[in-house]
């Protein structure tokens, strides 16, 4: 009887351990792509919210009047900042060579710190963003 119950109970641990493993699979490091995953789900979940998905029609004007109030909330940067980064570097080297035509030598490669991008990308979203406010007003100045 204890042989019997000892191999029922080596035979029953057995079965629930290759039961387990190919019912749980193995838990992945939280790395770089669960982050990214959960911003996606974020971002796709405030979109949705932005958007008013809903089944009702809204009033004429008040999807802008939602989006211009959350965007006066946001505090972050509107443009992405690689897309940025890289036409500033376009900028500043046809800069370089457009000065630099008739040397032989190169151009001075240019070396831009972070806070100074930065700061560049801030000005710039400010400068776009008066220039949509002033082009707003005018448009409501002469009734369009």
């Amino acid at each position: 009887d204890r042989a019997k119950k000892k191999q029922a109970s080596q035979l029953g641990s057995a079965t629930t351990a290759a039961s387990m493993a190919r019912e749980r699979p193995p838990e992945r490091p939280a790395g770089q792509y669960a982050v990214l995953k959960q911003r996606l789900d974020r971002a796709k979940e405030k979109q949705a919210k932005m958007q008013g998905q809903s089944d009702r029609k809204l009033q004429p004007g008040r999807r802008a009047m939602v989006e211009i109030k959350y965007y006066q909330q946001t505090t972050n940067l509107l443009i992405q900042a690689l897309p940025f980064q890289r036409l500033v570097k376009e900028i500043c080297k046809a800069i370089s060579e457009a000065g630099h035509q008739s040397d032989a030598a190169l151009p001075p490669m240019y070396r831009i710190e972070s806070q100074g991008l930065l700061a560049l990308q801030e000005a710039c979203e400010s400068f776009i963003v008066g220039l949509l406010e002033d082009s707003n007003m005018a448009a409501i100045h002469s009734k369009r």
